[in-house]
């Protein structure tokens, strides 16, 4: 079991394709919110404030997978933009999360 380079391949690709449909409040922090993608997929969508805190969050992920941790879940940054194909049908509820237009977010598969 677990998660390999191959499942990182996959969820980065399908992140960058795929259109998201709805956004939940969920994820822990307030400002994270639990993404759901046209084909019903889901991901937690983790929302920083400051580039120091993304940075640490993903070179807490990479560090895992460089020790080879079977059970690091996929993950993978996307940029907020609420004009764009990806984002185009949630816009509306992008306004009311309080998230900056332009910003990268976390987005970890949800297992």
């Amino acid at each position: 079991g677990g998660f390999g380079d191959e499942d990182d391949r996959k969820w980065t690709d399908f992140v960058q394709r795929t259109a998201i449909v709805r956004i939940e409040k969920g994820c822990g922090r307030m400002q994270n919110r639990l993404l759901i993608f046209e084909d019903g997929t889901r991901a937690c969508c983790r929302y920083r404030q400051n580039t120091d805190q993304i940075q640490g969050e993903m070179f807490s992920y990479y560090l895992g997978r460089l020790l080879q941790l079977p059970n690091v879940v996929p993950s993978t940054l996307l940029m907020i933009n609420s004009s764009d194909w990806q984002w185009l049908s949630v816009s509306n509820q992008l306004k009311t999360s309080q998230w900056a237009e332009d910003h990268p977010v976390v987005l970890t598969k949800f297992v």
